[in-house]
């Protein structure tokens, strides 16, 4: 039994009491009168006294409404999709996000890889491939060792910006400059060989061997692919007149001798002297090895009865005595050499001479040259010429000369010739606004235009090379 509560107010009996909630015990709905167990006695509270006075009635208690389930939002099937379909976008989102982070860091990484293995096969280039000369470079060389600088690409800029030549020798293109010997590749890789310090330097080659020279120290060295092979100094320092190498890396060095107007020392490719020559009165101006590294022909100037003379000598290293001799009145010497069997040539200012020198008395077979000539080369068989076109003001004229002196093609030009290179028969020339070419049938072509400044030009396996003060180009 709940104990007594004085807030609770019994109503007068007029109405029916309401029921007991369920869940209390107490006295049936049979009982007349509404009892009330206190301390344990029953009581009929209709005759109670304490409830006959005037009492303010209280409200009447409303029962308690029954106690209602909560209620839940109905959940539909397709606003689950919805936010499952959400959730899944935003999954995938952040993986992309992720992934897309890690690719960007792969390609960075990689960039910074080809970046330093860049930087570890070649230095930084520009637009046109420099070689600088440090002091520590020059210092290297000067205690002779090869010094490598690399980079990749046409044009190659010297930063001297004083090339004197280049000259193609074995694979690669070599430039002499006032002070260094560099290498370049036909890709356009260079390479610093040599640093000199020549006055009037001179480079000759045959194959795979170079022979440079200063005509005015009398220093030279013998070089071949990427390597210096020797340096030397011509006997008692003179200075040298004129050199030749052959295939093999044999050389020669003609020197003004102290008691004779001229010396000449043939050198094998250790150095070792294989033959010595003195020329008493006559000055050699050009000389020539013969394939089989035997015989050597010279030409040297003298002076007769107030007219200039040309002498040949045809020499033997294994002879004390001369060969053969022959004398050109009125006419200089400047380049000679052997064609095929027994037949030289020398080239002069105004004709070309080819002789057989097996015959006791030779007739020289001489082509003359209709005007001045400007510029020539030969490749051992052919020689090719240029010279102003007879009889006009502004155009110039090449011919291409076989080894028996005859006209293979004649080649007309309104631009003037700075250079020419003979390849055979195809004929190469460098103008002041084009490199051109000219094909055995005699049909001129352009190779390229130029924007002028070009000096001179050489032509190795079919590519033309051709250089400015700073600049080598390939084209």
């Amino acid at each position: 039994m709940e104990p007594y509560d004085e807030n609770d107010v019994i109503q007068p009996t007029d109405e029916p009491a309401a029921p007991p909630a369920p869940e209390k015990a107490g006295p049936s709905e049979d009982d007349t009168g509404e009892l009330m167990s206190v301390f344990g006695e029953d009581y009929d509270l209709d005759s109670a006294d304490i409830f006959k006075d005037d009492i303010t009635p209280a409200p009447q208690r409303r029962p308690a409404a029954p106690r209602e389930e909560p209620q839940t939002a109905p959940v539909y099937e397709n606003a689950a999709k919805k936010q499952r379909k959400k959730r899944n976008i935003r999954s995938y989102l952040a993986a992309g996000v992720i992934v897309l982070v890690c690719l960007l860091l792969v390609g960075a990484v990689w960039f910074l890889v080809k970046q330093r293995d860049k930087e570890e096969v070649a230095p930084p280039v520009e637009a046109a491939q420099s070689i600088e000369e440090t002091p520590r470079i020059r210092a290297e060389n000067q205690a002779k060792e090869t010094v490598r600088v690399r980079a990749k690409g046409f044009p190659v800029s010297f930063s001297s910006k004083a090339i004197r030549s280049i000259k193609a020798v074995g694979a690669h293109i070599y430039v002499l400059t006032d002070e260094s010997l560099s290498l370049v590749s036909p890709s356009g890789a260079y390479q610093l060989m040599h640093v000199i310090d020549y006055v009037e330097p001179v480079i000759e080659a045959n194959g795979k061997y170079g022979l440079l020279f200063d005509r005015l120290t009398g220093k030279y060295l013998l070089f071949s692919n990427e390597k210096v092979l020797l340096e030397g100094e011509s006997p008692n320092n003179m200075q040298i007149l004129c050199g030749d190498v052959a295939a093999d890396g044999s050389y020669l060095i003609v020197s003004k001798g102290e008691q004779s107007a001229s010396l000449l020392t043939y050198y094998d490719k250790r150095g070792k002297i294989l033959f010595q020559w003195s020329c008493a009165k006559d000055h050699v101006v050009t000389a020539s090895i013969a394939e089989n590294r035997r015989d050597i022909l010279c030409a040297a100037l003298n002076a007769s009865g107030g007219e200039i003379v040309s002498k040949l000598y045809l020499l033997d290293i294994y002879s004390n005595e001369t060969l053969w001799e022959y004398k050109l009145k009125s006419v200089a010497a400047m380049d000679c050499g052997f064609l095929s069997g027994d037949k030289i040539y020398i080239m002069c200012a105004d004709r070309r001479v080819v002789i057989d020198v097996k015959k006791s008395k030779p007739k020289p077979n001489v082509y003359e040259f209709p005007e001045t000539l400007l510029a020539f080369d030969t490749d051992g068989e052919h020689t090719a010429i240029v010279t102003p076109e007879f009889g006009a003001f502004d155009s110039y004229e090449v011919r291409l000369l076989s080894g028996s002196n005859k006209v293979s093609y004649e080649f007309i030009t309104n631009e003037r010739v700075i250079d020419v290179r003979c390849a055979g028969k195809r004929t190469y020339l460098l103008t002041e606004s084009h490199v051109l070419s000219v094909s055995p049938s005699g049909k001129g072509s352009v190779v390229t235009p130029i924007a002028g400044g070009e000096l001179g030009l050489d032509v190795l396996n079919g590519h033309v090379y051709h250089f400015t003060l700073g600049y080598l180009f390939k084209n």
